[in-house]
């Protein structure tokens, strides 16, 4: 059984190797960079939209999967005290909601939640309608809709949390939209997004033996992953992302790495541990890890979580 120490004392060990096969990867990139450029082509290149990769990523069900709770649990447990708990009628919105992971940890802690979302995977919000559960006094509106134009109609000053966790990933541009979320926000609302950072792509990509393809993760915010022909994916560093932020009017209450020590099938943090295969005590000692270690290193994480307000 894992204990707090031995998991702190694995994680040491396996980052002291990946940090070693970082600079040998990243020295041999700076001279082969000199010669040439190279994109992030990885597998056989049959997906060609963004509705192509989110229908194929719908296929993953995150409300099911074995170890997608747990990262559900993270979220909640980073973000619940900035919530309005008390709040008698809360009304939420939801971007990219995929099969309704988050739609269901705010049900089971608002009572009488208001909840709009939007996905544009037609499969994921009919998933979402089948895995939900209800109680009285509760609403979910669910939206097949791209979440641009699902924020554009949406009145202003008329939410009081959004949420945009892992959406940004497949969606360059995003930043565009802010403007729209902070109007739809009441003042003091709550906006939580989640972030692809720099550092886990080019740990994925190294992991893979993309060494080439790891120049783009570094020079530029966004670029074609996963053999994909016209889609494009994002990434950044949270310094920068903190920046977007602010600048769109937010105040940034909170960045935290989500699954710093831990991944799923493929992660190159799978090899340190995978939820889905723990047990409830090895569960609880990664958590009191990950939350200690989130705000201290966020971009190790799979994803890097804000918290902003709407002052």
């Amino acid at each position: 059984m894992f204990i707090i120490q031995d998991l702190a004392n694995f994680y040491i060990k396996v980052n002291r190797y990946l940090l070693r096969k970082a600079i040998r990867a990243l020295n041999s990139l700076l001279k082969l960079s000199e010669k040439r450029n190279f994109e992030i082509t990885i597998g056989a290149p049959s997906l060609k939209s963004q509705k192509d990769i989110v229908e194929s990523a719908s296929k993953y069900d995150m409300f099911t999967a074995s170890s997608e709770n747990y990262y559900a649990d993270q979220y909640w447990q980073l973000i619940e005290d900035v919530l309005p708990l008390n709040q008698q009628k809360v009304k939420i919105v939801d971007l990219g909601s995929g099969q309704g992971r988050m739609v269901q940890k705010f049900l089971d802690n608002f009572p009488t939640a208001e909840i709009r979302c939007c996905d544009i995977s037609k499969k994921a919000i009919s998933d979402l309608q089948r895995n939900i559960t209800l109680s009285p006094g509760q609403q979910v509106k669910a939206e097949i809709s791209e979440y641009k134009s699902f924020v554009a109609r949406q009145a202003s000053s008329s939410v009081d949390i959004v949420l945009f966790t892992e959406v940004s990933f497949y969606s360059p541009g995003w930043e565009k939209c802010l403007l729209d979320i902070y109007r739809i926000l009441k003042p003091g609302g709550i906006f939580v997004s989640s972030h692809r950072s720099r550092y886990f792509n080019a740990m994925l990509l190294l992991s893979l033996g993309h060494i080439q393809a790891a120049e783009q993760i570094l020079k530029h915010n966004s670029g074609r992953l996963f053999g994909t022909t016209d889609l494009h994916f994002s990434w950044n560093d949270s310094p920068a992302t903190r920046e977007i932020l602010l600048a769109a009017g937010f105040s940034v209450t909170r960045v935290a790495g989500i699954g710093v020590l831990s991944g799923i099938k493929g992660d190159p943090h799978e090899l340190l541990a995978e939820p889905g295969t723990l047990s409830e005590d090895e569960l609880n000692a990664l958590m009191g890890l990950e939350k200690q270690l989130g705000e201290t290193v966020p971009d190790s994480g799979r994803y890097i979580l804000f918290l902003a307000k709407k002052d």
